[in-house]
């Protein structure tokens, strides 16, 4: 629960209305299995599957607004709470994917511009040609036709002179400077909040003490957590082994829920596969079918026949099974190509509630997560 003595401030961070995370990453999570206010999304596989750098991509989205100088970077503009406990979290990265994205959009709009003003110019041509011929009717030039028809040639000069309007509607779209590229990035990271942990016991301290963050920042929306199984096995080794292991795992667990539930929150928490398992329960026996009857979800026909040998396995608990609502399994595969050997993602997102299942490919680059090839 709550505390029972809180602010207007605080009321409005527990029950003031959160984005939608539609927008996301329609690639890996798409419209209608997008994890809404309260879910939990644990992203699961083994070492080097891109588990941190997934959390990262999605932090970028998180923190980038959907405009800027008339820019559409396509950002949702809500604050991120980070928790590291692997110590993977790159700031260069972040700012890397930060910087990439905002060019891009950048890129797209001059783009875009000069395509518009190709098309204008085109137009306006056009119609200049249609009003003054090079050559009339009589068979003279232009020049002819501007001696001997001084009222033709006032017209076309009113064509091609631009009123006010006009050339305000006509002018090039002015990039903003690399200086201006990095302020604005700054100031996007004003709305992450990074948390580094280095045991369990501060896992549990730094969650209990996180309520007042929340309750003062209402625009936090997303609670990050890299990763939730980082102590598992130094828990275990210490004093009576799995006892002690519990007691931290249930209270950290307990504190999760209770914030994401008060304060709305969507968690996105990786867990490592650190028991290897063979595919026979219920989850994959679905994604087979799924892969030859279910083709809604999937963003082209060659996902289907695509399958992980990752299955996820529970060692954390019940307490921790009982909060995830989405489940993001990701495995990576090398290929050889012409050009050498290239890495790509395979991806399988159950939704537990629904049981629908979406499953696609990517490749991770310097600019961040993007289709599969």
């Amino acid at each position: 629960m709550a505390a029972i003595s809180e602010t207007g401030a605080q009321l409005f961070a527990r029950l003031g209305e959160k984005p939608s995370l539609a927008r996301l990453n329609p690639k890996l999570i798409p419209p209608g299995l997008e994890p809404r206010p309260g879910d939990v999304v644990e992203v699961y596989g083994s070492s080097g599957s891109g588990k941190t750098e997934l959390l990262l991509n999605l932090t970028a989205m998180c923190v980038l607004p959907e405009q800027w100088k008339g820019i559409n970077i396509g950002g949702l503009g809500t604050s991120v709470v980070f928790v590291d406990t692997d110590h993977q979290f790159s700031m260069l990265r972040l700012f890397a994917l930060l910087e990439h994205k905002v060019t891009n959009a950048i890129h797209q709009l001059k783009l875009r511009d000069n395509i518009e003003d190709h098309g204008k110019e085109k137009a306006r041509t056009s119609c200049i040609r249609s009003e003054c011929p090079d050559k009339n009717s009589d068979g003279i030039d232009q020049k002819g036709c501007v001696r001997q028809n001084p009222k033709v040639n006032v017209q076309c000069a009113r064509r091609t002179t631009p009123s006010a309007d006009q050339s305000t509607d006509d002018a090039h779209f002015s990039p903003p400077s690399e200086e201006e590229v990095e302020a604005f990035i700054k100031a996007c990271l004003k709305r992450l909040y990074i948390v580094k942990i280095a045991s369990s016991n501060q896992l549990v301290i730094t969650l209990h003490s996180l309520e007042s963050l929340l309750a003062s920042q209402c625009d936090i929306s997303v609670l990050m957590l890299d990763s939730v199984s980082a102590f598992y096995w130094l828990d275990r080794m210490k004093g009576d082994g799995a006892h002690h292991q519990g007691v931290n795992q249930k209270l950290a667990f307990t504190i999760l829920s209770r914030l994401v539930q008060d304060y709305h929150l969507v968690l996105f928490a990786t867990k490592a596969a650190l028991v290897a398992k063979q595919p026979q329960n219920e989850f994959w026996s679905r994604l087979d079918s799924a892969s030859e009857t279910d083709c809604s979800h999937r963003t082209s026909s060659s996902t289907s026949s695509l399958k992980l040998s990752t299955e996820h396995h529970e060692f954390m608990g019940q307490e921790w099974t009982k909060l995830v609502t989405h489940r993001l399994v990701l495995e990576q595969r090398d290929h050889m190509t012409s050009d050498g050997p290239i890495s790509s993602f395979l991806s399988v997102l159950k939704h537990k509630t629904s049981g629908n299942i979406y499953s696609c490919q990517f490749t991770i680059d310097q600019q961040g997560i993007q289709d599969g090839r």
